[in-house]
């Protein structure tokens, strides 16, 4: 048992020294390279409270609660009755709660603190309803904090078969999302060990995947696309498979990015015509690109990635509301930047992992203001039904 109050200790410290200026999972790395003492399962567990408690979001601010006791509510709002054993031994009179859902679960945490002004509610995880992009349910996106998101993959073509044999051959479960080339895995499946990355399936969340997909709309084969933002490549990757035989140009402002970017499309097959270091806030550079103007370009727009936030809790925790404007002025800049490159009757894709309206909707009003492409479809693609990321996407067609 003093082991289990010794993971909580450790947690404690952890969380007390972490600022938040490198991932969580970053940060755990090298503190437990620094201290060697801990074993595999010790990491596990002590990550696990780590995480359990940034789960809790705005949650954590402004309350008389210490740190442990809000590792524990954490802990207590992302347990169910199939993994209570941690919960059972750190707070053992919590455990007959397990079952109620989460606003219920914190109507019990503020009779638990009775004696401190404590007073919960789930809406107080995210406090910005007001701010969401329309179609978000708030509740549920809030309760979405309190679950790990499934890592997925999308199988590539010609590799189907081959895939889920391997998969099955090795043991490993996974959860078919109802697209056949989208398959689902608990977050700690070693999935590179088994199958050949990027060659025969990307990594790729759920909804990531639907980005490029517009209903009902054909677009021209052989197309001169670039991918604007590329940063890891997944959407470069989803283009070349969604729309076959494409001249590629890829883009970014970080060179590292770009390197091993072009590792990953090498990997994958995926040929590139040219690969520039850009920056798109500002409109020098733009010359380079050769084989302009695109019949598609593809914007993945730098964004605060809160539709990412289940998978990293700790950037909802150290998150500020004036951050969004700071997003959204970069967003302005690149996207009419990027969009300048848009042949006439070309498209241009306009893509966030946010959910706030300021980075999505609005950014479409801005662009649709310019009054040179037309909007074709937009969409909300909300990750909290299949836990999975939340995105939007916005496809526009030039003049």
């Amino acid at each position: 048992m003093s082991r289990y109050h010794s993971w909580l200790n450790t947690a404690n410290d952890i969380i007390r020294q972490y600022k938040g200026g490198q991932p969580l999972a970053a940060y755990l790395r090298t503190f437990f390279s620094s201290n060697k003492k801990y074993g595999s399962n010790d990491r596990r567990q002590i990550s696990h409270l780590c995480y359990c408690y940034y789960r809790l979001g705005k949650l954590a601010e402004n309350n008389p609660l210490s740190v442990r006791e809000l590792i524990i509510t954490g802990l207590f709002l992302c347990t169910t009755t199939e993994n209570d054993h941690l919960l059972k031994v750190l707070k053992p009179e919590w455990a007959s709660f397990l079952n109620q859902d989460t606003e219920a679960k914190l109507r019990s945490v503020n009779r638990f603190f009775g004696n401190l002004p404590v007073n919960f509610t789930t809406g107080q995880v995210f406090p910005w309803a007001n701010l969401l992009s329309g179609e978000m349910n708030h509740e549920s996106f809030c309760n979405s904090f309190f679950v790990q998101p499934d890592v997925f993959i999308r199988i590539r073509r010609g590799f189907e078969k081959q895939v889920r044999h391997k998969l099955q051959k090795a043991g490993i479960d996974f959860r078919d999302t109802g697209n056949n080339d989208c398959l689902a895995f608990n977050n700690l499946t070693k999935i590179e060990e088994v199958i050949a990355l990027n060659k025969e399936a990307v990594v790729q969340d759920y909804n990531s995947q639907q980005v490029l997909s517009v209903s009902q709309h054909i677009f021209p084969s052989k197309m001169n696309v670039w991918d604007s933002c590329a940063a890891s490549g997944g959407k470069s990757i989803l283009a070349a498979d969604l729309f076959g035989k494409i001249s590629l140009t890829v883009s970014d402002i970080r060179p590292s990015i770009l390197n091993n970017l072009q590792k990953r499309l090498a990997a994958a097959g995926v040929s590139i015509q040219q690969i520039l270091q850009l920056d798109l806030t500002q409109n020098t550079g733009l010359s380079s690109l050769a084989l302009s103007p695109f019949d598609l370009v593809i914007c993945d727009a730098p964004c605060s990635g809160s539709g990412t936030w289940s998978r990293t809790p700790e950037s909802l925790h150290f998150f500020k509301q004036e951050q969004i404007g700071y997003y959204q002025g970069l967003q302005q800049q690149i996207v009419m930047n990027a969009a300048s490159q848009v042949k006439s009757g070309g498209y241009f894709f306009y893509i966030t992992c946010s959910v706030f309206k300021m980075e999505n909707e609005m950014i479409v009003d801005h662009i649709v203001k310019d009054d040179t492409l037309n909007l074709v479809e937009m969409k909300l693609l909300k990750g909290y039904h299949h836990k999975s990321d939340t995105m939007f996407t916005a496809l526009f067609r030039k003049k």
